[in-house]
């Protein structure tokens, strides 16, 4: 299998409401994921059926057991993108006692770093996944959006950003205005846009 780039959305618990499910599929069609078909078993399902069966499960906070290959679960969706082979989407709600779940969107590695070149994008690669990160923000519920290569180990939640931790940025986060505050920005370049929103670029990165 290939390596995977991950953009993960933040979600809290207590925002979660009866159409939770279908608010989300709403802002990430709108910034440009087309649903293709479902996955890893749910192939013959419809968006629709995806959609209800995850929101069930969510409003029951249901932690998936790992161990049980035949057990509930979330289903997963393939979405088209544009610029992108695809990208495939899925819930997880792994630690239901922190009182936050997340989304995750993969698309293959290869495809949004440079070639031989770990710490950079093209730019028009850049500019579409920015263009993504910041229509899906549109959704008021979304507390971060975080970016990694695979070798990372996952995001940072907010609520440890007053700890001293860091989101994953790369090599972009969005985070809350209001969370500033909590964050070392010292290497970052700090951009405000609308609803709120900071969006993170890691200085480490380059454009080409």
């Amino acid at each position: 299998m290939p390596a995977y780039f991950s953009i993960v959305l933040e979600f809290d618990r207590d925002d979660i409401g009866v159409n939770t499910v279908d608010e989300l599929c709403f802002y990430m069609k709108h910034a440009g994921l087309a649903f293709r078909a479902g996955a890893w078993g749910a192939e013959k399902l419809t968006q629709g059926e995806i959609t209800a069966h995850n929101q069930e499960l969510l409003l029951h906070d249901f932690e998936p057991d790992p161990n049980d290959e035949h057990g509930d679960r979330y289903y997963q969706s393939e979405f088209d993108l544009d610029g992108f082979s695809g990208a495939r989407g899925f819930y997880l709600n792994n630690t239901p006692s922190d009182g936050r779940y997340e989304y995750v969107l993969v698309i293959p590695e290869e495809e949004v770093y440079a070639e031989n070149e770990p710490k950079a994008l093209k730019k028009e690669t850049a500019d579409k996944l920015l263009h993504l990160l910041t229509w899906i923000w549109h959704m008021p519920s979304i507390r971060t959006i975080q970016t990694f290569p695979e070798k990372c180990d996952g995001i940072t939640p907010e609520t440890e950003f007053a700890d001293g931790g860091l989101p994953q940025a790369h090599p972009y986060a969005i985070v809350s205005e209001k969370q500033l505050k909590n964050i070392s920005t010292e290497g970052f370049e700090v951009q405000p846009f609308h609803f709120g929103g900071i969006i993170l670029t890691n200085k480490k990165y380059k454009f080409i």
